[in-house]
């Protein structure tokens, strides 16, 4: 089985994830109609958009490697002092 993304061509948006026995990207769908095309990919989710050929989570998780992603910018930040303690706040 492969698996192909449903692309509604106006949008880019993924609407539908579809398995066919063989490959038919590019193509209307069987049972469907245009603006609908098939694109093989095994990453693609629905709701993901396609553009510049390729596809594009619209909503990538936050990077467990930025601090702020849970706790949001640090106190001293957010007064307007660096880490210098200098205060910038006029």
């Amino acid at each position: 089985m492969m698996r192909h993304a449903i692309v509604d061509t106006g949008s880019g948006l993924v609407v539908n994830l579809i398995d066919y026995d063989t490959d038919i990207s590019n193509t209307v769908p069987p049972g469907m109609e245009a603006p609908l095309l098939a694109i093989m990919s095994d990453t693609a989710e629905i709701g993901w958009r396609y553009q510049d050929g390729g596809f594009v989570n619209p909503n990538p998780a936050p990077s467990s490697l930025d601090p702020n992603w849970i706790w949001g910018p640090k106190f001293a930040d957010v007064i307007g002092r660096g880490t210098t303690g200098v205060d910038h706040v006029r």
